[in-house]
């Protein structure tokens, strides 16, 4: 069985790293903004224009990985097992043999891989965005997707937590 909460705090904490970096690169920005002369000196000066831009997109990326944050603490980990769901843990391979890639369905802050205790490889999160999860979903243990991974074109669903 694997541990969706332990997936959940490893996704968190990472996130928290990331949010803690693009603040310090803020602040950063910020500060360049503060120093730089209130007007150009000449019309190649465009250091407070672009410290300006920066911070301001570096503000909105720290509050997208803030709303990841909260997405995945409510994220409802007591997916039924029978069908793949928003918060499933989903093995797919080859009909005859075992799973060969491990998925993690998450609402946001996909791409990243994790060790679980449990699980033979790496599994990857995912988006409900994603075209695989987009293939997973609704299907149950059993039936065949077509995700199209390496040299196989459909996949059978293996496991499902």
């Amino acid at each position: 069985m694997v541990d969706k909460w332990t997936l959940v705090s490893q996704m968190v904490a990472d996130l928290h790293r990331e949010i803690a970096d693009l603040q310090k690169s803020y602040e950063h920005a910020k500060d360049t903004k503060a120093v730089s002369p209130g007007r150009m000196q000449s019309r190649y000066d465009t250091m407070g224009v672009e410290a300006a831009w920066l911070a301001d997109s570096l503000a909105n990326n720290i509050e997208e990985k803030r709303r990841s944050v909260a997405a995945l603490q409510s994220l409802n980990l007591a997916t039924p097992k029978h069908r793949v769901v928003l918060g499933s843990v989903v093995g797919i391979g080859p009909e005859y043999g075992d799973a060969e890639a491990y998925y993690f369905i998450v609402p946001s802050s996909g791409g990243n891989r994790y060790r679980v205790d449990g699980v033979p490889g790496d599994v990857l999160a995912i988006t409900v965005h994603a075209p695989v999860a987009q293939a997973m979903i609704g299907t149950s243990l059993g039936d065949y997707v077509d995700v199209r991974r390496d040299r196989v074109d459909a996949d059978v669903i293996k496991v499902i937590a």
